[in-house]
């Protein structure tokens, strides 16, 4: 009985099956998760300037991130003008600020070292200088990261009319194009390269833009002035006859 128990027959020349082979169960091989990087978050930096000190604090920000903003907090009657940026990098002047509201703030949009002045008080060389003199109104700093890509200005809708055209003060003696600079003037518009007489464009402009209707004043112009010219020159013979 205890034979047959452990599988083998008790009657002689009977063979027995072997046991079943058991395959092992391999765990599948998981493949890990790598998370992907992710790129720094824009920061905000601040540069303050000390009341009564002609100095940016700290004159270095070190190392930043591209995509970090810059705020430049005044103090007194300051500027912050680029006096050196890296390739690809835009350059950057902030008006004459005056008191302690007003602020200057630009994003960076390319990796490199920049170096900035106040006019004011310093100048490019000073902020161009290795390395920055303490007592000067310089600052630098140095991002690192990829360049942001320039976004292309939306022209969709632009009025492209051009500044006003309209001629003022037609005395002839030098006709005055008010905003005839050539900014934004349409393909429609003629210009020509100079003004007889003498005409300024408003704002200090040039005279070179200078289109129809301009054109068409001093043509009257120089008609009116030619035209009393004539009588005058009738008037002036009409009294030397009589005289005679």
């Amino acid at each position: 009985m205890e034979r047959d128990r452990v599988g083998i027959s008790s009657r002689p020349g009977v063979a027995q099956a072997p046991a079943p082979t058991v395959a092992p169960t391999v765990a599948p091989t998981v493949t890990p998760t790598v998370v992907p990087t992710v790129a720094p978050g824009a920061t905000p930096r601040t540069v303050t300037i000390p009341d009564g000190q002609s100095l940016f604090s700290p004159q270095d920000l070190g190392t930043i991130n591209v995509g970090d903003t810059i705020t430049w907090k005044n103090n007194q009657v300051h500027n912050v003008v680029s006096a050196n940026i890296p390739a690809g990098a835009t350059a950057f002047e902030s008006p004459i600020m005056s008191g302690p509201a007003a602020t200057f703030t630009i994003t960076v949009t390319a990796p490199g070292n920049y170096r900035y002045v106040c006019t004011l008080h310093a100048t490019a060389a000073d902020a161009n200088a290795t390395p920055q003199s303490a007592t000067k109104m310089v600052g630098q700093f140095t991002a690192v990261g990829a360049a942001i890509p320039a976004v292309p200005a939306d022209t969709t809708g632009a009025d492209t009319t051009g500044a006003d055209t309209t001629g003022a003060d037609t005395t002839g003696a030098g006709t005055t194009g008010a905003g005839t600079t050539g900014a934004g003037t349409t393909g429609t518009e003629s210009q020509i390269s100079s003004v007889p007489g003498g005409g300024v464009g408003a704002g200090g402009g040039s005279t070179a833009g200078f289109n129809h209707s301009g054109l068409m004043t001093l043509g009257l112009g120089l008609l009116m002035a030619a035209f009393m010219s004539t009588r005058l020159s009738r008037r002036v013979v009409r009294r030397v006859v009589r005289q005679d």
